[in-house]
């Protein structure tokens, strides 16, 4: 039982020791509070009854639980008199007050300077930020700033490249009037119309975005004749392409609106809908009203618009239908519409068609309805606003199997054509509408030359290079780009795919055949003597007698110029057409006019009987035997 006694003993002593009053007493300190004055009598009871009570367990322990346990071990008890104990307790209490005070406020003090350094680093962080801002809002400025001008520039260019615009057509009209249309003015005309449309939109969207005010819309317009009129316009153009329009056009609905401004809204949708529809498709149009609000809504099978890119749909120069099939724009006619709708307003939504798989779109159109009390001034539809891309058809030219092939890669059908049509005149010429159309041409016959674009839809331009020089049948075509990209980097890269030359757009046309003959009659000579190596090869393994000291006599232009009876001028100007010199270079050695210079050119051709500068070439140059 001793031992149990004197366990006992030491776990009271363990239970009541006074470190737990230095603890006691730091949670005091801690809770301590001056104000009010009822917490700090609050504060001051809780110190008293924590001292009271570690007086009273002192006293139990001492003269009541230690001499029961010493009595029960038969052992004689020597505690503390009540004296000795009141004197150990003021020491205890006032060395673990002070002990206690000290600690608490050590931690107090690390407590504060940690929460200083934590707010030095932040306000540090916070300084760097609002100076890391600060920089980014003057470059913001300073890119807003240059966006401004350059924004302003562009609208100045736009504006002042309207000016020769109108000049230039009207003196192609004018011309027209006088002297008769051709294929060319008609092209002509026809890219200056276009041309100048995009200008106005681009022009118009701008000033828009600028918050100027285009139309006058305190007017009220006859929404409902201003559609009929156009429908009737387009339905011409959707013929063409059997594309049927129906429409259900309620009868006098009005709109406050500028007629010219519901005029353009109706002219882009329907043009759009005609222009991505399909062949053997149709068109729905309605125009229906309620009480205060007219709507308006188109509906066709076109090509549709993919769901992730309705959100981006009136974003400005933006193309989402990557398939331009001749069909290119500039993506601002849709921006255009909506900006003309918000003025007047209105809501404009579109809504992508997905039953059963059907392709197409839905416009959907609402505007503030009016009710005309009088007359509403007439509007008349101008016929003349309507520019619809013409069906373009490309024929292959041949000319005859004496005359060089050439392929055109061009995803614009109007240039394509336009450049086969005066190419075709010289050589054998095929088309193509992307590298795509041009590598399956090659497996037809492998062109003497490449004349290509560069951007173009399903296989561009570098792509399709890239895989004529990986390939050992073709990688001997040389190929000339004809591009808008004009920056070094695009240079670099088009040579480094093995084209032999690069026009920027837009181009002169006698620029490009002369560079074309210039690139054939190069690439000939070049054969020519590839030929006439490999022939003293062979001749010189077989030591044929006609040979002197193996060498092959290559140059029999002056005997063929004498069998043909060429004089010596006609001698001179016919080496100089052969080393491909034009007209213009020949009159500037020979001191001779262009007009002299190209009889001179006549009369060889006809002694030679000749009709090209290639079968020149081929006749003066080679064996006499053969000339003859």
């Amino acid at each position: 039982m001793g031992k149990y006694m004197s366990f006992s003993k030491e776990a009271i002593l363990i239970s009541t020791h006074h470190i737990y009053l230095f603890y006691t007493l730091l949670y005091c300190l801690k809770k301590f509070q001056i104000k009010p004055t009822q917490k700090f009598v609050i504060s001051i009871v809780r110190f008293a009854m924590v001292i009271g009570v570690f007086h009273c367990v002192r006293i139990l322990v001492n003269f009541r639980i230690f001499p029961m346990l010493s009595e029960a071990e038969g052992v004689e008890f020597y505690g503390l008199s009540a004296r000795e104990l009141a004197i150990k307790t003021i020491f205890w209490v006032t060395e673990f007050f002070i002990k206690s005070f000290a600690f608490f406020y050590f931690f107090k003090f690390e407590a504060k300077q940690v929460q200083l350094r934590k707010l030095l680093v932040e306000s540090y962080e916070q300084k760097i930020a609002l100076d890391a801002n600060k920089v980014k809002a003057e470059k913001a400025e300073q890119v807003k700033a240059e966006y401004s001008r350059l924004e302003t520039t562009f609208v100045n260019l736009v504006h002042e490249t309207k000016t020769p615009l109108t000049i230039a057509n009207n003196c192609i009209s004018e011309h027209i009037t006088k002297y008769g249309s051709s294929p060319e003015l008609e092209l002509g005309i026809k890219s200056l119309n276009k041309l100048g449309k995009d200008i106005s939109n681009l022009f118009d969207i701008e000033r828009f975005k600028r918050g100027k005010q285009i139309y006058q819309n305190d007017q009220i317009c006859n929404v409902s004749e201003i559609l009929t009129d156009n429908i009737a316009l387009y339905a011409f153009y959707a013929k063409r392409k059997n594309i049927e329009i129906t429409n259900s056009i309620s009868e006098n609905l009005y709109s406050f609106a500028d007629p010219s401004a519901i005029n353009r809204i109706a002219n882009n949708l329907l043009e759009n809908a005609i222009r991505y529809s399909n062949e053997n498709t149709f068109i729905k149009v309605e125009l229906s009203s309620d009480s205060n609000n007219l709507f308006f809504k188109i509906e066709d099978q076109g090509i549709g618009i993919e769901d992730e890119d309705l959100d981006k749909i009136f974003v400005p120069h933006l193309q989402l239908n990557k398939n331009k099939s001749n069909t290119q724009g500039l993506g601002i006619g849709l921006p255009l519409v909506k900006s003309i709708i918000e003025d007047l307003h209105g809501e404009i939504l579109i809504i992508n068609k997905k039953p059963d798989n059907e392709r197409g779109v839905i416009v959907q159109i609402t505007l503030k309805r009016a009710i005309s009390y009088g007359q509403v001034p007439e509007f008349k539809v101008p016929e003349d606003g309507i520019i619809m891309d013409e069906p373009i058809e490309i024929s292959n030219t041949f000319i005859g199997d004496q005359f060089p092939d050439l392929l055109i890669v061009e995803d614009n059908k109007e240039l394509g054509s336009y450049i086969l049509s005066k190419l075709g005149q010289e050589f054998n010429v095929k088309f193509a509408l992307n590298g795509q159309d041009a590598l399956q041409s090659l497996k037809n016959g492998i062109p003497d030359l490449i004349i290509s674009d560069i951007m173009m839809d399903i296989m561009d331009g570098f792509e399709m290079a890239k895989i004529i020089s990986e390939n050992p049948s073709y990688n001997h075509i040389p190929i000339i780009f004809l591009t808008a990209r004009n920056s070094e980097k695009d240079k670099l890269n088009g040579f480094a795919l093995g084209a032999v030359d690069y026009l920027e757009k837009p181009f002169s046309l006698e620029i490009l055949l002369q560079k074309v003959n210039s690139i054939l009659s190069n690439r000939e000579i070049r054969d020519q003597k590839l030929f006439n190596a490999a022939y003293r090869s062979m001749k010189s393994l077989i030591k044929t007698p006609e040979f002197v000291n193996n060498e092959l006599p290559v140059d029999h232009f002056e005997a063929n110029c004498r069998n043909f009876e060429l004089t010596k001028t006609q001698q001179e100007i016919a080496r100089m057409i052969i080393d491909g010199k034009s007209i213009k270079e020949i009159a500037e050695i020979r001191f001779i006019s262009e007009g002299t210079a190209d009889t001179h050119r006549k009369n060889i051709y006809a002694k030679v009987q000749v009709s090209s500068k290639m079968e020149l070439h081929k006749k003066l140059t080679t064996s006499t035997l053969s000339a003859g």
